[in-house]
Formats: structure tokens, C-alpha cells, sequence
């Protein structure tokens, strides 16, 4: 019992510090990252590029992917 209070006590604090912290910081979006993983270091690089300049094994890839999409979803609509 007393072990079930100190983890709600634990949960509570982390969720009131985080809601501060999303209040008052203006890098908002990395906050409950940081409480999760434990460190801020790690950063992931997002790029767009065009599909053209893919190498060909990827770009099949995800053209393959693409339209098993698109006929999963046509499928769905159909029934």
C-alpha cells in the first residue's frame, strides 16, 4: 500500500512538472520525450526528398508500399 502511494506520488510530481514545463518552455514538443527516454541529446533529422532521387531498390519499395495502400483502401471503401 504504502509502495502503490510512493508511485502515484511519482507519477503525480512528473505530470505536474511536465505541464509546467509545457506552459512556461518554448520548445514544448520535446519535453515528454525527454521524460521518457531520459536524455535530450538525441536528435532525428526529417527530409523530404524527391522520389526521382531515391536509389531504385528504394524507390520500388515504396511504390509497391504505395499501392498496396491505395488498394487496402480501395477495398475497404468497396465493402
Amino acid at each position: 500500500m504504502v509502495l502503490s502511494r510512493i508511485w502515484s506520488a511519482f507519477i503525480i510530481i512528473a505530470i505536474a512538472i511536465a505541464s509546467i514545463k509545457y506552459v512556461s518552455s518554448g520548445n514544448y514538443k520535446t519535453i515528454f520525450n525527454d521524460m521518457v527516454v531520459g536524455k535530450g541529446g538525441d536528435t532525428v533529422k526529417i527530409a523530404s526528398q524527391p522520389i526521382n532521387s531515391l536509389s531504385p531498390f528504394v524507390r520500388d519499395s515504396l511504390m509497391k508500399k504505395m499501392i498496396l495502400r491505395t488498394a487496402e483502401f480501395i477495398i475497404k471503401q468497396i465493402h
